[in-house]
């Protein structure tokens, strides 16, 4: 009993000598420390611990990101991983591995609803702290490293959620488009809205369509807008116009019961996937709203997206009702090879779970989304990453989850990659009651690198 509390004072005491020496070097200018901070200027084993160089292992969102997963080189760290602690700017990394010669850390998550939105980076230096004995702290030198900031919330000029978004897309000019299913506090109708890049917010639809959820759309040519939903068809806003047009009219017997997703090819066909007792997968000619070679596809088609000529869908299958994602290859002519391939069994990996959304990086890295029909949220991640060698991993997990809205569950509906390097992401509570409403968020992600082409933007 009396070696366990000797060694709870020793704890405290620890914290408490940490606590003083972060808030005092952190606020130095001058490189070189205080003796009275740390054992009399007395160095870890006789010898200060010195930082040489810093390398990246792993960043999901960019080489000097946070989360991202980096290797500290230097001398004199100390091989019991508790002992060496790592800080960015007056953060904590999470320490990962150590020797004496190299810590491997992750780099620390700043919650993105704490920061102005004129924040850049989070940090702009990182040192190492070795702890010894009788609670004394060893710092490094300190060197430059900006850790920069990835996340950021999109809102309207008023700064109102949105309620129950459904859809994002953005044009060549910066504008986002947003689908909204539920009618919002204010009066607001369902329907669409247009935030400019000053963050000027207008509604697109005349008040006769402003009573559709459009599960996704799409900018195509002229900048006309696409959109597929509960209709039997696929409808078209033109460009500086507010009333909706009807592109394509689908047959009544093909039984639609929703159209899910949407997307060009680099010919400017548009493919058209969702629910029917018909169970057709559609291509519309760019010049003539006509049905090309419909293809029956076996099962539910949630999400599709081209890339690199092929055409990936994610479908819940009507042979075991398992969710999959598959690829055809696109022929000429708005046809489809032959058979499928398939590309992952999510139900698999992710038992009883949905896919929402997916896109693709330049690079050809996957990233899908789960939605609210996803049961038992705790273990949601969001979002994953499907790499080209099949590898996948979860994709910034800790900031993605901390969006959730007052401790509901979140969930995404819709992946968009906008212009350069950046990737929208509708997030949306799941509740969904009259005490808390499925409000939603459009967050803005830095990505560090470019998505693959949306076809059809003039």
């Amino acid at each position: 009993m009396k070696n366990k509390f000797v060694t709870f004072i020793k704890f405290c005491t620890r914290l408490l000598v940490l606590a003083v020496f972060v808030a005092a070097y952190t606020g130095c200018q001058d490189k070189e420390d205080n003796p009275s901070l740390y054992n009399s200027g007395n160095f870890h084993n006789g010898a200060r611990p010195i930082i040489t160089s810093i390398s990246i292992l792993n960043a999901p969102l960019g080489t000097s990101a946070v989360l991202a997963k980096i290797r500290i080189t230097g001398q004199n760290f100390s091989t019991n991983l508790a002992d060496n602690l790592v800080v960015f700017g007056n953060l904590y990394g999470k320490v990962l591995a150590s020797t004496a010669t190299t810590i491997d850390v992750q780099a620390p998550y700043v919650d993105l609803f704490t920061l102005p939105d004129t924040t850049v980076n989070v940090s702009d230096s990182i040192y190492v702290m070795i702890s010894g004995d009788n609670a004394a702290l060893y710092p490094s030198n300190k060197v430059s490293y900006p850790l920069t900031r990835v996340l950021r919330i999109i809102s309207n000029s008023a700064n109102v959620e949105m309620v129950n978004a459904r859809a994002v897309a953005t044009d060549n000019s910066g504008n986002i488009y947003i689908s909204l299913a539920t009618p919002a506090v204010g009066g607001v109708k369902m329907g669409v809205t247009k935030l400019a890049a000053n963050g000027v917010e207008t509604p697109l639809l005349s008040a006769n369509d402003q009573q559709y959820a459009w599960e996704d759309m799409k900018v195509g040519p002229n900048n006309d807008l696409y959109f597929c939903g509960p209709l039997r068809g696929v409808k078209i806003l033109k460009n500086g116009t507010t009333a909706l047009g009807t592109f394509s009219a689908f047959s009544a017997a093909d039984g639609i019961e929703s159209l899910n997703a949407m997307d060009f090819d680099a010919n400017n066909y548009l493919w058209v996937g969702g629910k029917s007792s018909s169970r057709k997968l559609y291509s519309l000619s760019p010049t003539s709203p006509v049905v090309q070679n419909p293809t029956v596809f076996p099962g539910i088609i949630k999400t599709l997206r081209v890339y690199n000529g092929y055409l990936y869908i994610g479908a819940i299958m009507d042979a075991d009702t398992t969710y999959r994602i598959v690829k055809y290859q696109i022929l000429a002519g708005g046809a489809l090879g032959a058979s499928y391939t398939e590309v992952l069994n999510v139900s698999s990996k992710y038992p009883g779970k949905i896919v929402s959304s997916l896109t693709f990086a330049q690079d050809g890295d996957m990233y899908l989304s789960f939605n609210k029909d996803w049961t038992g949220l705790t273990d949601n991640p969001g979002i994953i990453v499907l790499h080209p060698n099949s590898s996948i991993e979860e994709f910034y997990p800790s900031a993605l989850v901390s969006t959730k809205f007052k401790g509901t569950s979140a969930a995404y509906n819709s992946l968009y990659w906008g212009a350069g390097n950046y990737m929208y992401a509708v997030c949306v509570n799941t509740e969904n009651t009259s005490a808390a409403p499925s409000k939603s968020r459009l967050i803005k992600i830095n990505m560090f690198k470019n998505g693959a082409t949306y076809y059809g933007k003039p």
